[in-house]
């Protein structure tokens, strides 16, 4: 249908010309689509569709990496271990059997061959030393021997820092470590002294030793300046015991929080 007047021959072929191309074109896209067709289109419409949901998840699961968990900076396994060390300068013989992992209390664990090393600071040191017997001046000016052995506290597991072996050993090098097997094994971990206040909203702990496949979940039960590393030292309780052999291993730590203003319960 049309309206209006034809102004000559040239516009009413612009017209009849134009008309013809839209009904074409209206025909040929208004046909109906083969199913091979309509399923390609629903497959890249599924296609599209997973990646983008994967692309909005993969942001999700950073944000929340980000904003609701924290790493410690370093971690490790401890307990509350009695440390055997060298009293002095000396030599060092270890008495317990190859392979040793459990002590009784009084149980002999190592002989200590020192010199005793004496100092005179005043004249009232110098009048005794004049009146002693050669044998005891011998023994003050470090020229005697002394022998020590070191006895276990405890009942207890030991733990060699490094391989036991005879022979010379510095002030304060420690011997072994010595573990009580009432008491289970802990981690502690430290972080950035700016997570304090964030410590209340720690909701699950995600723990997994160096060596072990296993990961273990836990609860922060004290929280102390770590005056050396100037950070904030967590000691963390394990739901499940630790095997002694994770003693001292370096553990990786992921602190989990729960919603901002939701106290610890």
């Amino acid at each position: 249908y049309m309206s209006g007047e034809i102004a000559d021959i040239n516009g009413l072929f612009n017209v009849m010309q134009r008309e013809n191309y839209i009904k074409e074109r209206k025909h040929k896209y208004a046909s109906p689509r083969s199913a091979s067709a309509r399923l390609k289109a629903m497959t890249g419409t599924l296609l599209y569709s997973a990646a983008g949901l994967a692309a909005l998840a993969f942001v999700g699961y950073k944000g929340y990496m980000l904003f609701f968990r924290i790493p410690a900076l370093q971690a490790q396994v401890a307990t509350n271990a009695q440390i055997i060390s060298m009293p002095d300068n000396g030599y060092v013989k270890f008495l317990l059997p190859a392979g040793t992992t459990e002590v009784k209390a009084g149980q002999p664990l190592a002989s200590i061959s020192t010199q005793l090393a004496t100092s005179f600071t005043s004249p009232a040191d110098m009048k005794a030393v004049a009146d002693l017997s050669p044998g005891d001046l011998q023994t003050l000016l470090g020229r005697a021997t002394i022998e020590t052995v070191i006895n276990s506290p405890c009942d207890c597991q030991v733990y060699f820092p490094s391989q036991p072996l005879d022979g010379y050993g510095y002030k304060e090098a420690p011997l072994m470590h010595l573990l009580p097997k009432d008491q289970g094994l802990f981690v502690r971990a430290n972080v950035p002294f700016d997570k304090l206040a964030d410590v209340s909203r720690i909701r699950s702990v995600d723990m997994q030793v160096f060596g072990l496949d296993e990961h273990f979940s836990g609860k922060v039960v004290d929280a102390r300046v770590d005056e050396v590393n100037r950070n904030l030292s967590l000691t963390i309780a394990p739901d499940s015991p630790l095997p002694a052999t994770a003693y001292q291993k370096a553990v990786s730590v992921d602190l989990f929080l729960g919603l901002p203003f939701t106290g610890q319960n």
